[in-house]
């Protein structure tokens, strides 16, 4: 699969952005979950390497996706018993640098876990980090990574207001290994709810953009179901927070074909997106992980881009995810011939 997954990544075309640097990896699973392949490939200044695990030396910035650790972290504090989901947790930032993580704020853990995955809040997830230190949970957390070979941390996070992000350092084949491996970190019920909160994911514009219907840019990305609670049942269109992406997707959502628990993070500098697919019901199977860093971020606009259109990034990442999705496939048909 690692000369396949290669192939792809050459024919998407990433190399031919000076600079670019793109960190993907797969793992196949069979119907029952269970890993059957796996590959890496990491593009850097125009050329394909295979990174050793765990992963890329030096991988792009995860933006976002870093909340998938914190998250993780979060669970794992709710299943010792140390939080109470339901419990109300008062944000104070008092005496931090800058208001990055906005102003104090008062919610249960659970509308935090809930804003900073399906939303990608930025001030929950400064709550959660906040409330990591506060229990002494972080270098935990970033020990329990270290000791299962992942190359996962969340060094450098500000006590105070949990911001500083700067120094957090995910590579594509951790992450994958971790959304792999979730359920031995976290309890059954912990894990049941992050997949869930990972399924509402509301920003798919990176390696899905089922937001985008039908339309002819961007390219059609993984061929995921939106979650409904993003569509208006009057126009089909989906509204994310701020985010309106104006197009009626029922036609779409009709013919989706899986399943896409993920995370997607994006800065001017980084663009990710890190899930698990499963082939829906009725629909061609295929079962696999996927992650991807990189660092074209949203200043990567497609000079073809529509004026106006919502598209926060270039849709080659859309074109990866079709790829990899269309691979998949192909994979599980030839293993059953």
């Amino acid at each position: 699969m690692q000369a396949e997954l290669a192939e792809i990544v050459r024919a998407v075309g990433f190399g031919d952005v000076p600079g670019a640097v793109l960190d993907v990896a797969v793992i196949e699973l069979n119907a029952a979950g269970s890993p059957v392949a796996e590959a890496n490939v990491l593009l850097s200044d125009g050329k394909i390497q295979f990174p050793d695990p765990p992963g890329a030396p030096d991988p792009p910035f995860p933006a976002s996706l870093l909340k998938l650790m914190v998250a993780i972290g979060v669970l794992r504090l709710a299943d010792s018993g140390a939080v109470d989901l339901g419990g109300r947790y008062d944000f104070d930032p008092a005496g931090a640098p800058n208001d990055a993580c906005g102003g104090p704020a008062s919610a249960t853990i659970r509308e935090y876990l809930d804003a900073m995955i399906t939303w990608s809040s930025n001030p929950a997830t400064c709550a959660l980090v906040k409330l990591l230190h506060e229990r002494s949970a972080v270098d935990p957390l970033n020990a329990l990574f270290a000791a299962r070979g992942l190359d996962l941390s969340l060094a450098g996070t500000r006590p105070v207001d949990g911001g500083g992000w700067s120094g957090a350092r995910m590579t594509a084949w951790s992450t994958a290994r971790l959304l792999l491996t979730g359920p031995e970190l976290v309890s059954a019920g912990s894990w049941e709810l992050l997949l869930r909160l990972l399924g509402e994911q509301g920003l798919n514009h990176t390696l899905s953009t089922a937001n985008f219907g039908d339309l002819p840019y961007p390219a059609a990305g993984i061929p995921q179901r939106v979650a409904e609670r993003w569509i208006d049942p009057e126009s089909g269109a989906v509204t994310v927070g701020r985010r309106a992406y104006g197009v009626d997707i029922r036609a779409g959502q009709r013919l989706a074909e899986v399943s896409f628990a993920h995370k997607t993070g994006l800065t001017i500098e980084a663009c990710c997106d890190a899930g698990i697919v499963h082939a829906l019901p009725g629909k061609p199977g295929r079962d696999y992980i996927v992650a991807m860093l990189s660092n074209r971020g949203s200043h990567e606009r497609d000079p073809h881009r529509p004026a106006g259109s919502p598209m926060p990034n270039s849709e080659k990442f859309a074109q990866l995810g079709r790829a990899i999705d269309e691979l998949m496939l192909d994979r599980r048909l030839r293993q059953r011939r």
